[in-house]
């Protein structure tokens, strides 16, 4: 932070005890860990097998054509591409096709249910405090298969790292969260790859999410819904404000886990490395300009810094 006098700027530190209530972690009571792992590990299995399923989607048909049958393989979007005559190859081939096709719409119906008891079970045991509303975003960018081209940015990261570390950040004094605290629940900041032409994209990817959202005029990087939840994007070859190099952010190591949200439900939330979010948040505060939350600011990068510090979080190795 500064102070001008005329011409003359002095820079001193921030010291989050004289501003404001420090943070500390809290381990999640038992009941409630033994119920993350367990919903973590079906939620897992649940996406491998719907990706697995996804390279399955469309089908197979034999298709005559004069004296001679083909086999054609289809794809969701109705392009069609002949696979060769029929033959021994060809019919091994079609019914390997069906026969783990099936196996894997099985098997992802099945984890489909039990995914569905374990978020029931997760609301039951208030396993997860992150926002309804953020945890149908992540999913619904995850549904469009647009999550690689979005970070989760700024304070909304901590819900990453502390359902990794499998504790709850709050305040170092009372058993209640500070206000400050609780209100970052009430936005959440992405950085996209995506370029400015598709803008118009990612506004009716949230409303058909929520047809609620509304985009401000001057600007499509902003929106808001009706029960106030704001969205802010950032482009990641734009400046995200000072020194903060929205492509230096985006270039920052990914950090990418489960969490779960107040119902229960989960989602994978992809933001930068622990680490890197310290690092980024400590230049973002000594730059000359220093940002209006400055202290809450610091008093993030305190908590994530101690529980690497104390090997609570560990950074993931990719």
């Amino acid at each position: 932070m500064s102070i001008q006098f005329g011409r003359i700027k002095i820079y001193f530190p921030i010291h989050t005890a004289n501003l404001m209530t420090a943070l500390c972690h809290q381990p999640i009571p038992d009941s409630a860990a033994l119920q993350i792992i367990n919903s973590t590990t079906i939620y897992e299995e649940y996406l491998r097998a719907q990706q697995k399923a996804q390279h399955l989607k469309g089908g197979m048909y034999w298709k005559k054509q004069g004296p001679y049958e083909y086999l054609v393989r289809t794809s969701v979007d109705n392009l069609q591409r002949r696979l060769g005559p029929r033959t021994s190859e060809t019919e091994a081939i079609y019914n390997s096709f069906v026969a783990l096709k099936q196996e894997e719409n099985s098997r992802l119906l099945s984890l489909r249910e039990a995914l569905d008891d374990a978020q029931r079970l997760n609301r039951a045991v208030r396993a997860g405090h992150v926002p309804n509303i953020l945890i149908s975003i992540l999913r619904r960018l995850q549904d469009e298969g647009m999550m690689e081209h979005f970070v989760v940015i700024g304070p909304q990261a901590i819900y990453a790292y502390e359902a990794a570390a499998g504790v709850r950040i709050t305040s170092a004094s009372s058993d209640r969260s500070p206000e400050w605290l609780r209100n970052i629940g009430t936005q959440v900041s992405l950085l996209t790859d995506l370029p400015k032409k598709d803008e118009p994209l990612i506004a009716r990817i949230f409303q058909r999410l929520d047809p609620t959202f509304t985009w401000k005029k001057a600007s499509r990087l902003t929106a808001r819904n009706a029960r106030g939840f704001e969205v802010n994007l950032y482009r990641s070859r734009a400046m995200l404000g000072g020194q903060y190099s929205a492509m230096r952010t985006w270039r920052t190591p990914r950090f990418v886990t489960p969490i779960i949200s107040i119902n229960g439900i989960m989602a994978m939330m992809q933001t930068i490395s622990p680490s890197g979010f310290v690092k980024l948040k400590r230049e973002e505060l000594d730059a000359p300009v220093c940002p209006n939350n400055a202290a809450q600011d610091q008093c993030l990068v305190d908590a994530v810094q101690r529980l690497l510090d104390t090997g609570t979080l560990l950074e993931q190795r990719f």
